[in-house]
């Protein structure tokens, strides 16, 4: 081919590349993204009522985009949260901070009374104009626990680079009546559990060290998992040593700790509630992904069945008990040593206890050892 001939053919390859680009260049123009907006985001609305000598409800409101599974849940303000008796008595709930509305309820201080045996609703209604209720809820009277004690166990485990190693582990066992006080009912129980430790400060190493602190340091615990009983299957009045909990006997147990285990009494549509978020906290570590996450509860928008909403409320009475766990004369090793040779060379947190989350210097009110 002459270099003519050449010229020509390249001539040709670009106009028809250019008309091409062109005819691409129109496709795409054409091509409009729908970027959903606030139509399509979920609410989720999760409060409880605790009734006995201090009543108190908590509301928690988020929305959440569909269009993006990796969102973040945003809180709602604004809202107006109304709690609602069968006999149609209502107290506004205020909010407290971004997303909570949380209202203490002393007995007389409203026409509505929280009491076990009587039934309760919650309305939400959102600044986007939408209206909530969940179902009525019964408060049921919740079982006093009779004892909790705790046992030493070891036992294989696989460490962070996969290698055997021998560890010990602290189990929790509780012995409780699973019958209702009020009425001889099984119960539907629920448990939360917060751990409370001590976490001394290193000493610096130097001619003038500074003043050494203590904090007392309060975390949730076994948030990986719900742990809730059906009491009409048991077929028993007493649940005696239940395992509730086990913790590894790490750091926290280097210079006392204190366990305090919540027991709630549910109906029996919070417990089914609650055991599927358990199956779904098990899959996968997030109440909002979906699947598995889309668990129905008790709300429902009256002006839009259809409507797709997370979340329950429910009724409860709780008892409250606690336990020591002495450090023994063989307790782990603390997570800070007694002393820094500099202050580079320990964590952060060693030499300023408050910086980790939970901690305080005043020492629990419950804290005897």
């Amino acid at each position: 081919m002459s270099f003519g001939n050449r010229n020509t053919a390249a001539l040709r390859w670009s106009i028809l590349l250019g008309g091409l680009l062109l005819g691409l260049a129109a496709c795409l123009s054409e091509i409009k993204l729908e970027v959903p907006g606030e139509k399509i985001a979920s609410i989720a609305i999760r409060g409880q009522l605790i009734g006995g000598e201090h009543p108190l409800i908590s509301i928690k409101i988020t929305s959440l985009s569909e269009f993006n599974a990796s969102s973040v849940a945003r809180p709602v303000s604004e809202a107006s949260v109304v709690l609602i008796d069968e006999f149609n008595n209502g107290i506004d709930v205020p909010l407290r901070r971004p997303g909570l509305y949380e209202l203490e309820i002393p007995a007389g201080a409203f026409p509505l009374e929280v009491r076990a045996g009587q039934a309760y609703q919650l309305s939400v209604s959102t600044p986007g104009g939408k209206n909530y209720l969940s179902t009525f809820e019964l408060l049921s009277a919740v079982p006093e626990p009779e004892e909790l004690r705790y046992l030493s166990t070891r036992r294989e485990v696989l460490n962070e680079v996969n290698n055997v190693i021998d560890r010990e582990f602290i189990q929790f066992l509780l012995t409780t009546p699973i019958v209702s006080p009020q009425n001889g009912a099984p119960s539907f129980l629920k448990w939360d559990f917060i751990g409370t430790y001590k976490f001394p400060e290193s000493t610096l190493a130097s001619a003038f060290p500074p003043n050494t602190r203590t904090c007392y340091i309060t975390e949730r615990l076994n948030l990986e998992n719900v742990v809730v009983f059906d009491g009409s299957q048991s077929g028993q009045d007493l649940l005696r040593d239940f395992l509730l909990l086990e913790e590894p006997f790490d750091f926290r147990f280097s210079n006392g700790f204190y366990l305090t285990i919540r027991q709630q009494s549910l109906s029996e549509g919070a417990f089914r509630y609650w055991e599927q978020i358990g199956k779904v906290v098990q899959l996968s570590g997030n109440f909002f992904e979906t699947p598995p996450g889309k668990v129905s509860g008790n709300f429902f928008n009256p002006d839009d069945l259809e409507e797709e909403i997370f979340g329950y409320f429910y009724a409860t009475e709780e008892a409250i008990l606690r336990l020591y766990v002495d450090p023994g004369n063989d307790p782990p090793m603390p997570f800070c040593p007694l002393t820094a040779a500099t202050a580079t060379s320990v964590d952060t947190t060693c030499l300023e206890c408050l910086l980790r989350a939970g901690s305080t210097l005043e020492k629990p009110a419950f804290w005897e050892e």
